[in-house]
């Protein structure tokens, strides 16, 4: 809340909000036929979620159990709430294409690529990533998209996702 209160302060009005967006994927991942066990097998622990959200790494440290998820989605809409009570426009989340091994079976025509080891070997790195040109990405990203807006309310529409930069 002070990081906040800060940072309308400062005048920054465009503040990251990716608290809680692991409920999100879950959701997302399970509808498309990712199983529970899946889905905690890709998350990385909380301390590592930097680098799983950039693709470069997945499981390091985890699971994220889906009380912790359900805790983060909570705290996220407190979060924006706070956010745009001020005035500020909270720059969500949106699919870079990094998706769980599970998905590369469940379809196994997508168009992924496997990026190198990372410091790390399998089963931790190498994750996949899923083509913007395959129809997949564009049915994940909406799904995303649409799941967030719901959970957190509709809002502002603007985005930020990363792709790992140092990526074979």
């Amino acid at each position: 809340e002070r990081e906040i209160d800060w940072m309308a302060l400062s005048g920054i009005n465009f503040p990251l909000a990716f608290t809680g967006q692991e409920y999100i994927w879950a959701k997302v991942f399970a509808d498309l036929g990712v199983n529970e066990t899946q889905i905690e097998t890709f998350f990385s622990g909380p301390a590592f979620l930097a680098w799983q959200r950039m693709g470069n790494i997945k499981g390091w440290g985890g699971p994220l159990l889906p009380s912790w998820r359900s805790q983060q989605a909570d705290l996220q809409k407190q979060i924006v709430a706070r956010m745009r009570a001020f005035g500020m426009i909270p720059v969500m989340s949106a699919f870079a294409g990094h998706i769980p091994d599970a998905l590369v079976t469940l379809f196994p025509n997508a168009n992924v690529t496997k990026s190198a080891a990372w410091h790390f070997n399998e089963p931790y790195s190498q994750v996949y990533l899923l083509s913007p040109f395959d129809p997949l990405f564009t049915q994940i990203g909406t799904s995303f998209l649409k799941a967030q807006s719901e959970e957190f309310g509709f809002g502002e529409h603007i985005y930020q996702c990363d792709t790992f930069n140092e990526m074979d």
